[in-house]
């Protein structure tokens, strides 16, 4: 069992880690935190090249109309952009499941790029799941 100096320790270290990650994402995009809002997931969603009805279609599946749906893919959610314009969402998962999968599939057909990884900024095993507009890289710093 690890006493409370190492406990901390290893907090310490992970928070540390977390927050590197994070910064060096939003320095290199000079991102920030956009609300997490039905509008503001539509702006994301639309900059890709699907139709206009399978946007709404895939809105629903994050947004319903009592608001947004909470876990799985987007657990711990953040909405990061530049300029008025919102980019980038991100979610920090537990684990992923196959329905969260489905939808992330789903987004890719809308022509957005998915990122999914096992470290993420959040900490505490969290994987690291982002979807962006394809316009994301004209912001790079």
């Amino acid at each position: 069992m690890k006493d409370d100096k190492s406990a901390a320790f290893e907090i310490e270290t992970e928070r540390r880690r977390s927050q590197v990650f994070l910064d060096g994402f939003l320095r290199a995009y000079g991102l920030r935190k956009f609300k997490w809002s039905d509008r503001n997931i539509l702006a994301v969603l639309e900059q890709g090249t699907a139709s206009p009805e399978e946007v709404r279609r895939i809105r629903k599946l994050i947004v319903d109309d009592e608001g947004v749906l909470e876990g799985d893919v987007f657990d711990h959610r953040e909405l990061w952009g530049r300029d008025r314009v919102p980019l980038v969402m991100v979610g920090h998962p537990y684990k992923l499941h196959a329905p969260g999968l489905s939808l992330l599939s789903e987004i890719v057909g809308l022509g957005l790029d998915v990122h999914v990884s096992g470290d993420s900024w959040y900490g505490h095993g969290t994987a690291h799941v982002r979807v962006s507009s394809p316009l994301l890289e004209n912001y790079r710093l």
